[in-house]
C-alpha cells in the first residue's frame, strides 16, 4: 500500500517549492512514493520499470546492480525517436557502468545498439535466448500455462536468468513465477 507514503512526498515537494526549487512531474513523485515504501517496508530487492525509455527515463537516476531490456519496439515515438536504432538507443540509456546486463534476444539493429552501449559502459552484457513454453511447464495454474503470450514467456525467461545471477534458489525461483499473474 502505498498511499501512506503520498503524505511524506507531498511535505518533500513542499519544501521543495519554499527553497525555490521546481516541482518533481507526476511520474517523478509515483517513483518517489514507491521508493519510500520500498525503503520503509525493508525492500531487499526491487524490480523497477522505467518509466518510458531508459537515457532521458527518471528511473536512470537510481543506482543498480543489473539492468534488464525487454523487447523494444515503436513505443514513445513522439519522445524516443521513430526508428529502431533511436528507440535502442534511449532504451539502452539504462546501462550502468560496470553492471550486469541481461537483454533477451531480438532484432539485430537492437542488439548492435545494446551491445555498443554496453561496450562503451564496459558492462557485462548477456544476451538472453527466450525459453519455450516446455521449458515453463512447472507454471501452471489450474492446469493452464500462466503465460499465454510470446511476450510473457519472453519476459519469463529474462527473469528466471536474472534470478539464477542472484544465485535465488531454483525452488524459490519457481514459486515466484508460479505466483506471476497477469492483473
Amino acid at each position: 500500500n502505498f498511499l501512506p507514503y503520498g503524505g511524506e512526498v507531498r511535505s518533500l515537494i513542499r519544501e521543495q517549492k519554499r527553497n525555490g526549487l521546481p516541482s518533481p512531474t507526476y511520474k517523478e513523485c509515483m517513483l518517489l512514493i514507491a521508493l519510500l515504501a520500498f525503503q520503509k517496508n525493508g525492500c531487499k530487492y526491487a524490480v523497477i520499470e522505467t518509466i518510458m525509455g531508459g537515457r532521458m527515463d527518471p528511473t536512470n537516476a537510481l543506482s543498480s546492480n543489473i539492468q534488464v531490456i525487454t523487447d523494444i519496439g515503436f513505443d514513445h515515438t513522439k519522445s524516443l525517436g521513430t526508428t529502431l536504432r533511436q528507440i535502442a538507443s534511449h532504451k539502452a540509456g539504462i546501462i550502468k557502468k560496470k553492471k550486469k546486463v541481461f537483454c533477451i534476444e531480438q532484432k539485430p539493429e537492437v542488439i548492435q545498439v545494446v551491445k555498443l552501449e554496453a561496450k562503451k559502459k564496459n558492462a557485462a552484457l548477456k544476451i538472453i535466448k527466450p525459453k519455450s513454453r516446455a521449458f515453463f511447464s512447472f507454471v501452471k495454474n489450474h492446469g493452464a500455462l500462466v503465460f499465454r503470450g510470446s511476450a510473457q514467456l519472453r519476459n519469463a525467461s529474462l527473469a528466471y536468468d536474472v534470478c539464477l545471477s542472484l544465485h535465488l534458489p531454483i525452488h524459490a525461483i519457481k514459486k515466484g513465477l508460479k505466483s506471476a499473474f497477469i492483473p
